[in-house]
């Protein structure tokens, strides 16, 4: 189910637990800010974004609230890291045979 998938993210990403957030993702997941300039990351470039911009800071989101739309996860709430980030979580998951293949950061 898309819902358990992205919930054991956000609860991986809770505790930092890298190796479950790495497992949840496809190998051919991407990552993308929909209103910004960066270009979508996919392979090498995905896995050096999870790393750097949510493993490394500890990454996570406080209060999520998740909303299902068939394979389409939205979860939001206040995305915050260790570097004193602070912002309003609007994150798009698409979900396909068991595995998140697409992350999209709206804001």
């Amino acid at each position: 189910m898309p819902k358990d998938i992205v919930t054991e993210l956000v609860e991986a990403m809770a505790v930092n637990d890298s190796k479950r957030i790495k497992a949840v993702f496809s190998q051919e997941a991407t990552q993308e800010y929909k209103r910004w300039w960066a270009r979508k990351k996919q392979g090498d470039d995905f896995k050096k974004w999870l790393q750097s911009d949510i493993i490394d800071v500890h990454g996570r989101v406080l209060n999520p609230k998740l909303e299902v739309n068939d394979n389409q996860v939205i979860v939001t709430g206040t995305y915050v890291n260790n570097d004193n980030y602070k912002s309003t979580a609007n994150f798009l998951f698409v979900v396909k045979e068991g595995k998140i293949v697409s992350w999209t950061i709206r804001y």
